[in-house]
């Protein structure tokens, strides 16, 4: 028995010590790597290199955020108010923007913005606050209603811009980041994914309007119109354009205009002032399950031609009412929208092939988009630019942005502000005030100012002591930047 019990406690000992060799055999040893782990393993680790680390760290939302949001401005316009359908579900964001409120994006460091065009439709006054709180009155370069983007430009250079990225490439379930101000909540960035793409929402307002909207969950409220919509690459691919809801806010489902389409506008009103784009000349419409089969279709796909325009492209070409095109170049068309915003790419004169579906059986059309006049011409010269008139107005007062007169009674110090520009107006400085100080200038008449005013440097900041003429004692202070 009691040698049963040395043996035991030898056995159990010579365990251990086994045991105890295996473990410090594998101690120190690496543990495999994605490259040298077998498929069993559920979490691989995986060793990043720096640089892939730096990279994946730029494309964080914190990053993005940081890079994206000096590139997106606020814009109020002043126009005049106009009524908005309470009945309709899908709408632009006009019941807040009373005061024109919307967003824009930076597109070149110059101070190409683009927005929407809902955002200055109508407007006498477009003013664009930077996010680094500076403002400038914006000239408006051009505007598309067909796919409500428009083009402003402010005089500014070395400004932060927002890079675009092919909207084409998007899927269902990416991630995507808006920004904009809603609410007037500056530099506001919302995330969400992309829930649909292609949408087509009947807001436009035109038969040739371009409807090929990229929807998203991202929050979108009044205000976000004409914002950023980007990738985790921080790239712009989309323009926040309208919210689906019956209350006027978020509830879920926001639409923005697709990059490319975007893009193309943006390069048509730099240069031309419009958007010059080719037509096919056709009345289009979804084909349905039923139709599908009554015309020998595999299934619902193609959309179906019902009416020709008498100079179109397509009536010269050989496409005839009740042909179904199945495909234009390489693309296989679905639903029309889609048929629209690729030629809507595309300029008169240029040529698309046409598959089509006609009495059982795929034809080939070859088609020369035109114009709506149903010629080839595309305008040589630029449109002339609107809204000049305020560039006059930031060289009053030697670049302070306003012009100054004696006062008419003597007992008063100072000199009244006879001419306010929108530059002086947004640091409170109107018609009617009394300018007592320029810097540590006292100003007891124009000549003073005059004299002062010539002495400064184009882009100093300027501190202004202004009174009130009804109470001259009560004294504010306020800063021009000048601008010669």
């Amino acid at each position: 028995m009691k040698s049963y019990r040395i043996f035991f406690l030898l056995l159990i000992l010579f365990v251990g010590i086994g045991i105890g060799l295996i473990l410090s055999f594998n101690i120190g040893k690496p543990r495999p790597s994605a490259q040298n782990s077998s498929t069993t393993d559920s979490f691989p680790i995986v060793h990043i290199s720096q640089a892939l680390a730096s990279e994946l760290a730029a494309t964080s939302f914190s990053g993005i955020a940081r890079l994206s949001t000096p590139a997106v401005v606020t814009i109020t316009s002043e126009k005049k108010q106009s009524s908005s359908d309470e009945e309709t579900q899908f709408r632009f964001h006009r019941d807040m923007p009373e005061q024109g409120v919307g967003s824009g994006v930076i597109v070149s460091a110059d101070g190409y913005i683009v927005t929407n065009n809902h955002v200055i439709d109508q407007a006498e006054r477009i003013v664009v606050r930077l996010a680094d709180r500076r403002s400038f009155e914006a000239t408006l370069l051009g505007t598309d209603p067909l796919t409500d983007i428009a083009l402003i430009r402010i005089d500014a250079t070395g400004l932060p811009t927002i890079t675009f990225g092919n909207s084409d490439m998007i899927q269902v379930g990416d991630w995507v980041i808006a920004v904009g101000s809603p609410l007037s909540l500056n530099s506001t960035v919302t995330a969400g994914i992309v829930s649909a793409t292609n949408r087509q929402i009947e807001i436009i307002g035109d038969q040739y309007g371009v409807e090929n909207f990229i929807q998203t969950d991202a929050v979108i409220n009044p205000g976000n119109s004409g914002g950023a919509l980007l990738n985790m690459r921080g790239e712009l691919i989309g323009i926040n354009t309208a919210i689906a809801s019956r209350t006027g806010m978020y509830q879920g489902y926001g639409f923005a205009v697709p990059s490319n389409i975007v893009r193309n506008a943006v390069q048509d009103l730099s240069r031309y002032g419009r958007v010059v784009r080719g037509y096919i000349g056709v009345g289009i419409k979804d084909v349905d399950a039923i139709y599908a089969k009554a015309i020998g279709l595999d299934k619902a796909r193609g959309v179906l031609v019902e009416s020709l325009t008498e100079k179109g492209a397509a009536r010269h070409s050989g496409v005839e009412e009740g042909d179904v095109i199945l495909q234009i170049d390489d693309m296989p068309l679905f639903q029309r929208n889609e048929l629209q915003a690729y030629v809507a790419l595309h300029k008169p004169g240029e040529s698309v092939r046409l598959q089509i579906w006609r009495d059982g059986q795929t034809v080939e059309k070859k088609v020369m988009l035109r114009n709506p006049d149903g010629n080839t011409d595309i305008p040589a010269e630029k449109i002339q630019r609107q809204n000049d008139a305020h560039i006059g107005s930031e060289s009053w007062g030697y670049g302070l942005g306003f012009e100054v007169e004696n006062l008419s009674d003597q007992g008063m110090r100072g000199v009244m502000i006879s001419k306010s520009s929108w530059r002086a107006k947004a640091q409170n400085i109107y018609e009617g005030m009394i300018l007592t100080r320029v810097q540590k200038t006292d100003i007891n008449d124009v000549s003073v100012f005059e004299k002062t005013a010539r002495e400064l440097k184009n882009g100093e900041a300027v501190i202004i002591q202004l009174a009130d003429r009804r109470n001259p004692a009560n004294h504010i202070l306020t800063a021009v930047e000048v601008r010669r």
